[in-house]
């Protein structure tokens, strides 16, 4: 069926008597469609036309504030470093543009690009420091420029506020205050930290920060109150820091340098075997010597009862724990199993055997016929 208007449309332009059930082409219909738009469109009130869409564009005022700060030239297609060109040149980080000129007092502008090898740990290196030459003495600001510095470096300070020790980057503390607290040297801490893989960051601490409380915790022995106070944490985030860090080193590191399963029998003999012992108690099947005896580590008052009579021992009149120790005649520890309680029922002669029948780490199939095992009485 035919649209009146239509038909009224044919019999105009084409005299021709048309019916409004008579069929028409699809070309004459999408004609007349599209002349029927255009003049509704040209009919149609000023304030019923859509609305331009007008691009909003931001205001940057000219950079005519002159201040004596060092500065670079920032360019996409070389390194403002080493001057190379390069396809694999990044762009240098708000955060790495703010550490630089807090440390050296120099402007990189947003956009400068490097390379990857002059940044670590969102800082440049000695080296990328002292290649930039070609430094400009006096920089042009603008108003925006100056404000956006002065909220970075407000942020800073309100970040750096809340920390009293700070792991997470290692210039945040020289390499005598690593030793004083941890005990090792900033190497070491790095190569500690990878073996935290289960260890997540929070709002509170960082894993790092976890690894230097653990530290500093079995190196100093200061109580969890203290520790929150230096950390500037809470309790509890101490106590389960301390918990996450050592559970997690017992699973990652400690099975890689410790027990066994780590060293084999026939690597002790050669490397961690003394020649006067091998005099000593050795023999012609130059056998693996052990040197076995069980240490102690004081703890505190336990709260409850029955753990706190198991764990005083009345030869030392204090409260403790039992591990056992297994060394070579070098002095070189093999394992380290525990801790036993210190009540009368674990001496040492108790504490081996229980180990023996438990068969821990394998010690059974790790020693052999003709092996040495010292123990005192």
């Amino acid at each position: 069926m035919i649209d009146g208007s239509l038909v009224e449309k044919i019999t105009k332009d084409y005299v021709n008597t048309v019916d409004s059930f008579d069929v028409i082409c699809g070309t004459c219909r999408r004609k007349y469609y599209r002349q029927s738009d255009e003049k509704s469109i040209a009919n149609a009130k000023p304030d019923v036309l859509p609305a331009a869409n007008t691009s909003q564009q931001t205001l940057v005022s000219p950079k005519t504030i002159t201040l004596s700060l060092s500065s670079i030239g920032g360019s996409h297609s070389t390194c403002f470093v080493c001057r190379k060109r390069g396809p694999k040149l990044i762009v240098v980080s708000s955060s790495t543009r703010l550490n630089t000129f807090v440390q050296r007092n120099i402007i990189i502008p947003a956009g400068a690009r490097c390379c990857p090898g002059h940044i670590s740990d969102e800082n440049f290196s000695e080296q990328a420091l002292e290649c930039l030459s070609d430094l400009r003495k006096l920089t042009d600001l603008n108003r925006s420029d100056i404000l956006d510095l002065l909220q970075k470096i407000r942020m800073l300070l309100l970040k750096n506020d809340d920390k009293r020790l700070n792991f997470d980057k290692d210039s945040a503390l020289s390499y005598a205050e690593y030793i004083s607290l941890t005990g090792i040297d900033i190497a070491s801490f790095n190569d500690l930290a990878t073996h935290l893989v289960s260890t997540r960051d929070t709002k509170v601490r960082s894993s790092r920060t976890c690894l230097g409380i653990f530290l500093t915790k079995i190196r100093s022995g200061m109580s969890n109150k203290l520790l929150a106070t230096i950390f500037n944490v809470g309790k509890d985030s101490i106590r389960r820091a301390v918990a996450t860090v050592r559970k997690n080193l017992m699973q990652t590191f400690v099975p890689k340098h410790l027990g066994f399963n780590y060293i084999s029998r026939e690597k002790l003999i050669e490397n961690h075997a003394r020649p006067l012992a091998q005099t000593l108690f050795g023999n012609e099947f130059n056998p693996a010597i052990l040197v076995i005896d069980g240490t102690y580590i004081y703890i505190q008052k336990s709260g409850q009862f029955q753990f706190q009579r198991r764990t005083f021992s009345m030869h030392k009149h204090r409260l403790l724990v039992k591990p056992m120790v297994f060394v070579s005649t070098t002095g070189y520890f093999v394992s380290v199993m525990g801790q036993y309680l210190a009540d009368s029922k674990n001496n040492d002669a108790k504490i081996l055997k229980h180990i023996i029948a438990s068969d821990n780490e394998q010690i059974k199939s790790w020693l052999q016929k003709d092996d040495v095992v010292i123990v005192d009485r």
